[in-house]
């Protein structure tokens, strides 16, 4: 019996990608599987765009021995300057594309370990906190964040008569006077005397930012509180400017009156009005002129308008009987800060005014399993916990970012593919231009950040995932052309990349500038973790290729990916074994996005009645591949794998474009070029089954496509012809 014609197509996916692993979420307009996809503003997918390099190398190995260059933990941009810390403690900065010192008078502020760096901006101040340092800088020096208190100063009769008469304290206190900052107040000395000059001496502080002692004095019977000690009788006078005294003088005599004490008008600090962040604090946040720190305990909080004045006293107890630790915190509005602690979310609202606001719990089953991944979206907060990605708004709780109609994100609760044990690495930051929100989160079986889940917030669906390299970092920076900000990332050798840019690689030049260097071709020898290709130049100059992802290809679409150690011009040396291991057949590429978008499974039918429709039982000829595309690069080479009733067949075909843009940076807005080529290809299947899946693949280095449509053609026969 002759089969009925079928014709289908599918020309838009405007639900995104389901990433997850339930089958009954994938919609005819969404894709089971979108590799290095992104969704257009037009709803079209394409292959993404590349990580273009911004330091060829990462710092030089300290000590020389080091087996590796450090891995950066955290990048992002203070007072123009392109900062990033480093797995080895220093702080650095990016200057015509190589790693500088941030401050060569002290360029290892930090202590060497994976001390996962906490960053917060406050009077034209970028501060630091990791869990056992805590830092600042003003742009060119590194300092300590907060100043200790000093000890008692020494004090005692000098022997000369003078007007002093009665029992006197007296206390210090460090200050830096280009910040603002001064510690509390330290221990007093008393003394008593009858008609005597007194001698009051301290130890200058060997901190740097310190460059003023100031000293306080209280009388007994006279004053109720400490001021500080200016104007009259006091030999040498305190400075009028700073009121206090540089490092050349560590001694003072004092030959006041009881007038001159009730002339003083500045009132002293407190003995721990001024104190340091709290020992160990492992998060801040600047919210509503105050600084917010946790040792992961407690919720500490600054004297307004004074990021470096902490105290014991000020101190909030979120839920303190949970047994939870506080990961996170962020503003939400004026009035809002949201906590986040391992297995439930809080609000602090109300008032500036710890006397008034109130904390309550919002959430307590969904907390925040990655501090980095807290990030403010538009009028939102998003992170990571442990049931999948979190959004929430102001006065609101805490919902799943599901994406499109139904239930597409990361699975509820179980992350299939995730390695839970190290999702407190995840990372994650919104580029603004683009509309994404990138989630940087480990595989399973890996310790390391090895992929990306994109959110596309523009379009609200979910890109599935992306692979373009290992990622220890994630931070703002800003184009030097036009001051828009953009996603950079660190990798574990301490290079920086730009997520987002062309040519369509990652990490690697396609050229020298007198030659073009191999990025795919056919090894002629594998090892368990090399390849070599005898013919080929791979790029050895500054990094080479270190930490750039190298992707082998059967010739029947079985796909191995690895991490290139280290190579030489012919030969890589690879980070793990193979896993399969190819052979002299297979394809290799390096560091290009290995695009490979799904169909669902289709069942095409002729059918008019709504009940035969699309029926699986029946079978089908599948005779041909309809596809239509462009690519902004001129040629592009497209494999179409297409699996009926689940087995493989290959065929292939070519897209050329000439002038095709998408996605120009122009903050809203998709442009198609006035010279675009769209090309419609039908290509032969000639395979028979029930239903047929449909993978679209382009792995070749710079090159770019998007996809526009995509069918089936044949005939449908009934289930038992």
């Amino acid at each position: 019996m002759p089969g009925r014609r079928f014709r289908e197509e599918i020309d838009e996916w405007s639900k995104g990608a389901t990433v997850n692993s339930y089958p009954d979420k994938v919609t005819k307009n969404s894709s089971p599987r979108a590799l290095n996809t992104a969704w257009l503003r037009t709803g079209y997918p394409a292959k993404r765009k590349g990580c273009p390099i911004l330091t060829p190398a990462g710092p030089v190995n300290l000590p020389s021995s080091a087996p590796h260059k450090p891995a950066l933990l955290a990048l992002g941009t203070f007072e123009g300057i392109e900062w990033g810390i480093f797995d080895d403690g220093r702080w650095m900065k990016i200057v015509a594309g190589a790693w500088v010192d941030l401050d060569p008078t002290n360029p290892i502020p930090f202590t060497a370990g994976t001390n996962i760096p906490s960053v917060a901006i406050a009077n034209n101040l970028l501060f630091v906190v990791n869990g056992v340092d805590a830092k600042k800088i003003n742009g060119t020096v590194v300092q300590n964040f907060g100043i200790q208190t000093m000890a008692a100063p020494t004090v005692v009769d000098s022997g000369v008569a003078g007007n002093p008469s009665g029992t006197y304290r007296f206390a210090v206190t460090a200050a830096n006077t280009a910040t603002g900052a001064e510690s509390s107040r330290s221990p007093f000395t008393e003394l008593a005397v009858v008609g005597k000059k007194i001698t009051v001496s301290w130890t200058f502080p060997s901190d740097l930012q310190i460059d003023v002692v100031r000293v306080h004095i209280f009388k007994e019977g006279l004053t109720d509180t400490f001021f500080r000690l200016v104007g009259t009788n006091v030999t040498p006078a305190a400075s009028s400017v700073t009121g206090g005294y540089s490092e050349t003088t560590v001694s003072i005599t004092v030959n006041v009156t009881d007038d001159n004490i009730n002339d003083l008008i500045i009132l002293s600090p407190g003995e721990h009005d001024n104190d340091i962040p709290p020992t160990g604090a492992t998060f801040i946040a600047y919210h509503n002129s105050r600084m917010f720190a946790t040792d992961g305990v407690d919720l500490f909080f600054s004297t307004i308008s004074k990021p470096e004045s902490f105290s014991a006293d000020r101190v909030e107890h979120v839920n303190p009987g949970d047994d939870q630790q506080i990961v996170a915190f962020a503003s939400l509005d004026d009035d809002v800060l949201v906590i986040g602690k391992t297995h439930s979310i809080h609000r602090l609202l109300g008032p500036n005014d710890p006397n008034v606001w109130e904390i309550r719990e919002v959430a307590e089953s969904i907390g925040i399993k990655a501090a980095r991944t807290l990030i403010a979206v538009n009028s939102l907060l998003m992170w990571v916990a442990e049931q999948g990605m979190f959004q929430m708004e102001a006065g609101g709780v805490p919902t799943r970012i599901i994406g499109g109609e139904t239930d597409q994100g990361p699975d509820v609760g179980e992350f299939h593919h995730l390695n839970l044990s190290q999702l407190d690495k995840a990372i994650a930051q919104f580029d603004t231009l683009h509309q994404r929100i990138f989630f940087a989160l480990p595989a399973m079986g890996k310790s390391r950040n090895t992929l990306i889940h994109p959110y596309n917030v523009k379009l609200n669906v979910w890109e599935d995932t992306w692979d373009p390299m290992d990622i220890s970092a994630m931070g703002i920076l800003y184009e030097s052309a036009t001051g828009f900000p953009y996603v950079a990332i660190g990798n574990y050798r301490g290079r920086a990349f730009k997520l987002w840019g062309t040519p369509y690689v990652d990490g690697v030049r396609v050229s020298s500038g007198t030659g073009t260097f191999t990025l795919k071709g056919t090894p002629t020898a594998v090892g368990a973790a090399s390849l070599t290709d005898t013919t080929a130049t791979f790029d050895t100059a500054d990094d080479g290729l270190d930490e750039i992802p190298v992707i082998a290809v059967s010739p029947t679409g079985t796909v191995s990916r690895n991490i290139i150690e280290s190579n030489s011009t012919t030969v890589l040396t690879l980070a793990e074994n193979w896993a399969p291991l190819p052979d002299t057949t297979w394809k290799y590429y390096i560091g290009s996005p290995n695009f490979e978008f799904d169909t669902q499974e289709m069942a095409p039918t002729a059918a008019t009645l709504l009940r035969s429709s699309g029926s699986k039982f029946n079978t089908r000829n599948f005779k041909h591949v309809m596809l239509k595309g462009m690519s902004d690069t001129g040629d592009a080479h497209i494999e179409i794998l297409a699996f009926v009733d689940t087995v493989l067949t290959q065929i292939s075909t070519d897209i050329t474009g000439t002038g095709m843009t998408w996605d120009v940076d122009n903050w809203d807005e998709g442009i198609w070029g006035t010279a675009a080529a769209v090309a419609t290809h039908h290509v032969g299947l000639g395979r028979r089954g029930k239903v047929c899946g449909l993978r679209i693949v382009n792995r070749d280095p710079a090159v770019g496509f998007v996809l526009l449509g995509i069918g089936l053609k044949g005939t449908e026969h009934g289930y038992k012809d």
